[in-house]
């Protein structure tokens, strides 16, 4: 039995066990286990995401449509008063009904205006992707979903953001910005000369042979990155500063896929 532990948390802890054998079997946590409709469309990203949306709002409106061809809808009238020799007469007319053609054109247009609002939204203001490893666990876990905020780029210290590397879209953590003097010694990450102590990072901070070379400066508008698997992730060890504009946002949240 192996079980992590943390000073901060008590339920923040990983155990693991098992029994020795010789039997080889399939991992059982991999990418192969079925992934589901949710998955099959966010493995696409933001298009597949916004394909599932799309399926969603059809459905619904086929379930309205079929709904409003059974159900028939009560008559309304209007009750008006008129004035005839000094007394009050009750009038009644019937509103016109609108025709089933007419009700169907009006969804489909508010319906069409609701997605060209979520299509600006997440054009301009939103993006959602997809986590495609285990470089921030335990974090967010490989397959998760991120939406991120696309405007503002006032970043700071352990902002999670999404940048693009490799025309391959990550998620990784700032651990130093503008002005920064980044290291990494025995005592594992060291900004300005102070070793930090992480309470969400798991593993050794260690430098990698086809890196960068420490200590570094981080220059003006950029921001050094790294991933909460510090064994497995490619970051700014690798790559080096990352420029504030060519970051993609800051994450506003993370959906857990296995846990809908």
């Amino acid at each position: 039995m192996l079980s992590t532990c943390t000073p901060t948390a008590t339920n923040g802890r990983h155990i693991l066990m098992g029994r020795l054998t010789d039997v080889i079997s399939d991992d059982g946590f991999g990418s192969d286990q079925p992934r589901g409709i949710i998955g099959f469309f966010a493995e696409m990203g933001q298009f597949g995401l916004a394909m599932g949306l799309l399926l969603v709002i059809t459905a619904i409106v086929s379930i309205t449509l079929l709904v409003m061809l059974i159900i028939k809808k009560r008559k309304k009238s209007v009750v008006d008063l008129e004035k005839d020799d000094g007394e009050l007469v009750v009038l009644k007319k019937k509103r016109k009904q609108p025709t089933f053609f007419g009700e169907s054109l009006l969804l489909l247009s508010k319906l069409a205006m609701i997605m060209l609002a979520l299509s600006l939204l997440f054009i301009f203001v939103l993006g959602a992707t997809q986590v495609s490893d285990s470089s921030m666990a335990p974090t967010m876990q490989e397959g998760d979903i991120v939406f991120f905020q696309r405007i503002g780029r006032d970043f700071v210290v352990n902002d999670e953001i999404v940048v693009r590397y490799d025309s391959q879209i990550q998620v990784r953590r700032i651990v130093a910005v503008a002005g920064d003097e980044v290291d990494i010694t025995d005592d594992g990450l060291v900004i300005n000369g102070v070793p930090q102590q992480e309470f969400h990072i798991f593993e050794e901070t260690t430098q990698f042979v086809e890196g960068i070379t420490f200590p570094l400066i981080v220059p003006e508008k950029e921001v050094f990155v790294l991933g909460d698997s510090r064994t497995r992730a490619r970051d700014s060890r690798i790559y080096g500063t990352i420029r504030i504009d060519d970051t993609l946002g800051s994450v506003v949240t993370v959906i857990r896929r296995r846990n809908l």
